[in-house]
């Protein structure tokens, strides 16, 4: 490794040590790396050369903060948050359900189902609603006929008898 270190940090001024850092900061390939340097800077390093960069302690603290500068205008974008994500959602349900249009309440349903638990594969169509708040058993009785109501609206749902057939819950806290 002392051998790699003197030739990757000698074949590269400073200026180009840094860019190649943040180039791999950003998430790119070390082959698009290795090709950014030569056609940049027309040096040619091999893989290994581009990878101490990710692996050697010096330029570990530059690194992560390359990697947070790149990745914190994404974060200010608000549907790079799942709960802004689902709030629109929830609108766009409430449209579509608004104006009976049944297949956009599925297709957003099925979208939220995506967003919470990740893409469907081989589940069954079991609808788990959980929700923890600080409503009163009328409000969530309330909001029961409500969402049940807004399925029967879909249509194409089996057995919401047994939803509707769910007894009192007792919820006591832990700890």
């Amino acid at each position: 490794m002392q051998h790699l270190t003197k030739t990757v940090e000698t074949s590269l001024t400073k200026e180009e040590q840094h860019e190649v850092v943040k180039q791999l900061a950003e998430f790119r390939e070390i082959e698009e790396v290795r090709g950014f340097v030569k056609s940049e800077y027309g040096k040619e390093l091999s893989y290994n050369a581009i990878k101490f960069y990710l692996k050697a302690k010096k330029w570990k603290s530059m690194l992560e903060r390359f990697r947070a500068e790149y990745v914190e205008p994404i974060m200010s974008l608000p549907v790079s948050h799942k709960f802004i994500r689902l709030v629109r959602y929830e609108n766009l349900y409430e449209t579509d359900s608004s104006n009976g249009n049944t297949r956009g309440c599925r297709e957003t349903l099925r979208a939220v189902r995506e967003e919470i638990e990740g893409p469907k594969s081989n589940q069954s169509g079991n609808l788990f609603i959980t929700q923890i708040n600080k409503l009163s058993d009328e409000d969530l009785n309330r909001k029961k006929t409500e969402i049940l109501d807004s399925i029967r609206k879909i249509g194409n749902i089996e057995n919401i008898e047994n939803v509707e057939n769910v007894g009192d819950i007792d919820v006591k806290p832990t700890g």
